[in-house]
């Protein structure tokens, strides 16, 4: 009989898809902050600055993204839990595989 690999791909998806949900806030200020800055433009959460990216004023969209970094208030600890489930669920599904291989 042939012995069957544990299937880690749809693991591995849910961890990334984990991922990028807690760190989506983090990643958008970084992209707004890097902009801004190669871009000579004032960013901060007290208002709105302009900004003139490539003919166009990128300001609000630049802020609005800058602010999005509050909600990693809200992603990280969503983000742990949401990991710690994940991790519950691989180690008892591995349990049961391991188990059921063996008989």
């Amino acid at each position: 009989m042939e012995r069957r690999r544990f299937g880690m791909k749809w693991y591995w998806i849910a961890l990334v898809a984990i991922v990028l949900f807690a760190s989506f806030p983090f990643i958008s200020v970084l992209i707004a902050s890097s902009l801004a800055e190669s871009h000579g433009c004032v960013l901060n959460e007290g208002s709105v600055h302009p900004c003139i990216i490539a003919g166009a004023d990128w300001g609000s969209a630049l802020y609005t993204m800058g602010v999005l970094g509050w909600l990693m208030l809200a992603t990280f600890p969503i983000g742990f839990v949401l990991f710690l489930v994940w991790l519950v669920i691989l180690a008892v599904h591995r349990a049961a595989w391991g188990r059921k291989e063996r008989v």
